[in-house]
């Protein structure tokens, strides 16, 4: 993250006064909107002290450039969604008082600060809002104030019953229709377009919720804890503010936006009504979308969604995909070892996923630092495992993999970062392919230190094979693959079925323990092309990952690496490869071996002990072989296309 701070001069003199109000703003592509409403906030402020923190979320317009001198911008190369950049903001906020106050929003002469008097008077009182109108003037009190959902309420919403029946009883409640705006009134749950906060109120509710990404109910999830905790909101129609909407649905493709409303409307059942109501909410979802297909080719729906029935058909779809993913539990696991510094934007990337169902599962491989411990500050309900000593990555996995209740399982480094969407987009391409698919990845880019900063360079699309006996990442999208098929997968960000792991599970082992570290993820694929499974990459789940282990860094990774690396080139086709590649690749992989003997007998000589090793275990190695070949349904005829 790059953060540009005000000038020296502008801060001496913030810290000079006392700021009595903080206003946060989170832009991305706002440049429609910023100017007017930045310029509408003087006239807001009358008679107060305040500060202007612009969260930007990568934006690629001119948003930047339009911003003024008295703002302090938080620059994020990376969406981190409306909660994200809310909780980043935050942390720099001085103010009593914080105002989140949306790009497209114009407040009204001294709105601001008739909302702090109304604070001021009125302790008991946690938050409160504007009233707002739209830019004819009209109210927008439906938009704005709502009680809090039901599932019979998000029923009428998705069934579309308020579109059919406009003045149901349930939908008149919901938007509060019988509330008289002419004083102040308690609410539920404001929008948080324009929305004041006590300061303190962040210390005793906490930040945030980050899984409702990139944006929309995160703050009727906000609302409702503060309800919980016995906090109440008001509206302040004295206090008047224009919101003109849209500055995030006009750069969100209409079915993305469908994702992520009816997705986090799912998260927001599944945190706050019981399991049998979420569940029913899901197959509401899932007609509904059914229903609004013809209703929109009849004008009554989204006009969006019936454009033409080519994209209706689209829409519906992916509708359909999303709700199907929308009960899939997905198990992260989590391997450190050491890992303490890349922890920070590891953890930040797992806790900001949109799918609705993540367990994280955290092995530990016997730390001298406080990596267990940092995983536990983000996720103090993960299940976590502390070995007392390295056991490897393949055990380690194993351990997570037997006690995890994922309907698939992801692997994530702890020097990888996922974006918000890498496990929904991998889960919704399981349920489109076919049943065979066990295995995917997203679209991996290389990153650089601790921060795992991002990088253009491709890291893996996935694993290929070579007629000379070794694996690499597909690094080039003109590099074979066969449509979005691959060999195999990296084990830096892979997911897999769990009906795949339970198949090419040998000896109650997933990852082959002998392998301890490196090349179990090629073994694993190799093993599933036996068995008949095949692996995909889906390029709309983007994944960026710090990659250590390398051929052109050899010489300079340890001693111990380099001999599992050894061992584990071997062990790979001693295990997995049939007579017919055998021979096929004879030329090659006997050239490059006799490469790797030499070098383990001159110039590595500490990767030597990994040919004694292959002899001493040559009886449990070779009855794991006679188990996979006895279990294999795919002729290494059939692979010879993938070694090339």
């Amino acid at each position: 993250m790059a953060i540009v701070e005000i000038s020296p001069e502008r801060a001496a003199t913030f810290a000079a006064s006392e700021t009595e109000l903080s206003i946060l703003i989170v832009t991305w592509n706002s440049q429609r909107w910023i100017e007017r409403c930045l310029r509408s906030i003087p006239a807001a402020c009358a008679g107060l002290s305040y500060e202007i923190v612009v969260y930007d979320n990568s934006s690629h317009d001119r948003t930047l450039q339009l911003l003024g001198g008295e703002v302090r911008l938080i620059a994020s190369q990376h969406n981190d969604g409306f909660a994200g950049a809310i909780n980043r903001a935050l942390g720099t906020a001085r103010g009593p008082f914080v105002l989140l106050l949306n790009p497209d929003c114009e407040l009204g002469p001294r709105s601001l600060t008739l909302l702090i008097e109304f604070l001021r008077s009125h302790h008991e009182v946690a938050a409160a809002a504007p009233l707002l109108e739209d830019e004819r003037g009209e109210s927008q009190r439906e938009f704005q104030i709502r009680r809090f959902p039901t599932l019979t309420t998000f029923a009428v919403d998705v069934l579309a019953i308020d579109k059919l029946w406009p003045s149901n009883p349930v939908t008149a409640s919901y938007r509060c229709r019988d509330l008289d705006l002419t004083q102040p009134r308690r609410v539920d749950q404001p929008a948080a377009a324009a929305l004041l906060i006590r300061r303190e109120i962040f210390d005793d509710i906490g930040p945030f919720d980050e899984q409702f990404s990139p944006a929309w109910f995160e703050d009727v999830d906000y609302c409702r804890r503060l309800s919980q905790a016995g906090k109440e909101i008001w509206i302040v129609p004295a206090a008047q503010a224009r919101h003109f909407g849209g500055a995030s649905l006009e750069h969100v493709p209409f079915a993305q936006f469908i994702d992520f409303w009816y997705g986090n409307m799912w998260r927001y059942a599944k945190k706050w009504f019981t399991p049998v109501q979420a569940e029913a909410l899901r197959w509401f979802i899932m007609v509904g979308m059914i229903l609004r297909v013809p209703a929109a080719l009849l004008g009554i729906a989204h006009r969006e969604v019936g454009r033409t029935s080519g994209r209706v058909s689209g829409v519906r779809g992916r509708l359909e995909e999303s709700v199907r993913a929308m009960g899939r539990r997905v198990t992260v696991v989590l391997i450190t070892w050491n890992s303490a510094l890349y922890l920070r934007r590891c953890l930040e990337g797992i806790a900001r996923q949109t799918h609705s169902d993540v367990e994280l599962i955290n092995v530990d491989n016997g730390s001298a630092d406080q990596s267990a411990a940092r995983v536990l500050e983000v996720f103090p309900r993960c299940k976590q495992i502390r070995n007392p000593e390295n056991r490897g990555f393949a055990a380690a996995a194993n351990q997570a993999i037997r006690i995890a209740s994922g309907d698939y399982i992801a692997l994530c480094n702890p020097d990888a970062y996922l974006t918000p969407e890498y496990l929904a987009r991998i889960v919704e391409a399981f349920e489109r392919a076919d049943e065979k698919f066990g295995a995917a990845t997203g679209k991996l880019f290389r990153a650089r230190g601790y921060d795992i900063e991002p990088t253009e360079e491709i890291d893996s699309l996935g694993i290929r094979m070579t007629r000379s006996g070794r694996h690499f990442d597909i690094t080039d999208n003109r590099q074979p693959t066969t449509g979005n098929e691959v060999f195999g997968v990296s084990g830096a960000a892979a997911v897999y079925r769990k009906s795949f792991i339970i198949d090419v599970t040998i000896n109650n082992e997933y990852f082959d323990e002998d392998f301890f570290a490196y090349r179990e993820d090629a073994d694993v694929a190799w093993r599933g092309r036996l068995f008949g499974w095949r692996a995909m990459v889906v390029p709309d789940a983007i994944g960026y990952h710090v990659r250590t282990v390398t051929p052109e860094r050899r010489r300079s990774l340890s001693p111990e690496i380099n001999m599992h690396s050894v061992k584990n080139r071997f062990l790979l086709r001693l295990k997995n490869e049939g007579a017919y590649l055998a021979l096929r690749n004879a030329p090659f992989e006997l050239a490059r071996d006799l490469m790797v003997v030499a070098a383990a007998l001159t110039i590595e000589r500490s990767s030597l002990p990994a040919l004694p090793w292959l002899w001493r275990n040559r009886r449990r190695i070779l009855e794991k072989r006679r188990e996979i070949q006895k279990r294999r349904r795919v002729s290494d005829r059939q692979l010879a296309e993938w070694f090339r």
